[in-house]
């Protein structure tokens, strides 16, 4: 079992621009609850328009953004871990949807872990997991770093598991660091 953190391809592709009003109107109290209910289809703009645009993006506070018909794709994989909401994205021709993980798994093992020192000490600069609250392919975001894209792979169904999916289809616009590996 490996575990990745997901960030941008920011050297290749575009990225999604800030959305004015985005986190005051539209993030809940609390990280791990879903998004309003009462969503509105944001018009989001996209940030340096002159690069390619690649399959998936990214949106600061590190949401994905893909198209509706990629995500309706990969909805095996992300089923119970992502809430989808729709969006608008400047000059594209199709409906985009926002992803919005909703899966909080309490993994990082605090014995091992290292911490960066302050101001930055609620990230690891080491990482370690409980391999026992890890039991499938996901998606997911640790409590204590919740602005931190999370996948794990390589246990149970191959067919669910994204971070598979996604190099398997050929996919481009994210970059995978590897923080951890069981045994």
């Amino acid at each position: 079992m490996k575990v990745f953190r997901i960030t941008a391809d920011r050297k290749r592709y575009q990225m999604i621009g800030d959305a004015p009003g985005f986190v005051e109107t539209h993030l809940p109290m609390r990280a791990e609850a879903p998004l309003l209910k009462n969503w509105q289809r944001l018009r989001m703009l996209v940030d340096r328009p002159w690069k390619k645009r690649g399959d998936f993006l990214f949106f600061p506070l590190e949401f994905l953004v893909t198209s509706s018909t990629l995500t309706a794709s990969f909805m095996q994989c992300i089923r119970s871990d992502v809430q989808t909401l729709p969006i608008e994205l400047e000059e594209a021709q199709e409906d985009y949807c926002l992803w919005n993980t909703v899966n909080f798994v309490d993994a990082l093992d605090l014995q091992k872990t290292i911490f960066r020192p302050p101001p930055f000490s609620s990230i690891p600069k080491q990482w370690f997991f409980r391999a026992d609250r890890l039991t499938r392919p996901m998606l997911f975001r640790e409590p204590r770093c919740p602005s931190i894209p999370l996948v794990v792979t390589g246990e149970g169904d191959p067919a669910s598991d994204f971070f598979h999916a996604y190099h398997d289809r050929g996919m481009k616009g994210l970059t995978f660091e590897l923080l951890w590996e069981d045994g």
